[in-house]
């Protein structure tokens, strides 16, 4: 309808038509970006958990005691250190969890790698280890510590704990021989919850968080693998 009053139905239809259009327009253009949306930030959030629960870099070297490098130096590359393959890596729950466990043969020192989620247990940012740790063997001889190094990452905390005066009997080991090498055919393991029963030689890890004991993790047992690596101290 013109200022005159008069009618013109096809104008009218016309003009339906494109605002409808429009308005058609919009509602996809707000689906398609909401879509879009929604699809960056489950990726965002998948990305950030996949970097925060990566580990931190101390975990991935060595960090013996001052003693143990001395030796170290006075061996050159003489110096034995072995990464020890476990089963039992993490407690119940999973807030505690052993990394990278090695052991100077030369330095008798085991060096665990440690990570746990800090949230659960001090609710902060922790700027040192919050644990009381006890290695002990099969006999319940308890090992002191000698050297401790600790960081944080995103939500873990994460420390490399270095025990002193460990000896560890290879010719006990199922994998070992008497030429020195060991062999990685699989033996018969009687486990429980991650735990290796049938050993006459075992290490245990406990963690202690106040009075409570948060983990129990046997970190060696004649059936662990022993696989010599390079040593490279870390600091």
């Amino acid at each position: 309808m013109d200022y005159e009053g008069k009618h013109f139905p096809e104008e009218e239809r016309k003009l339906e038509k494109e605002r409808s259009s429009k308005v058609g327009w919009i509602i996809k253009q707000i689906f398609r970006y909401t879509f879009w949306g929604i699809c960056a930030l489950v990726w965002g959030i998948i990305f950030y958990r996949i970097f925060s629960s990566t580990n931190a870099r101390l975990v991935k070297q060595m960090y013996f005691s001052d003693d143990a490098v001395v030796i170290a130096q006075k061996l050159g590359d003489e110096f034995t250190v072995y990464s020890v393959q476990t089963a039992s890596t993490m407690n119940e729950d999973g807030t505690v969890q052993v990394v990278n466990n090695l052991y100077a043969e030369d330095a008798k020192e085991f060096e665990i790698g440690l990570r746990y989620r800090m949230k659960h247990f001090t609710g902060k940012k922790d700027t040192y280890l919050p644990f009381t740790l006890k290695l002990v063997d099969k006999s319940g001889n308890e090992y002191e510590i000698c050297n401790t190094e600790f960081t944080t990452k995103n939500d873990y905390g994460f420390a490399r704990i270095s025990f002193a005066n460990v000896v560890i009997d290879k010719t006990t080991n199922q994998y070992y021989f008497e030429d020195g090498d060991f062999s990685h055919e699989k033996p018969d393991i009687n486990q429980d919850n991650g735990q290796v029963l049938n050993t006459n030689t075992a290490l245990y890890l406990y963690v202690y968080y106040g009075e409570e004991a948060v983990a129990e993790l046997q970190v060696y047992h004649d059936f662990a693998i022993l696989e010599e690596i390079d040593y490279k101290q870390g600091r």
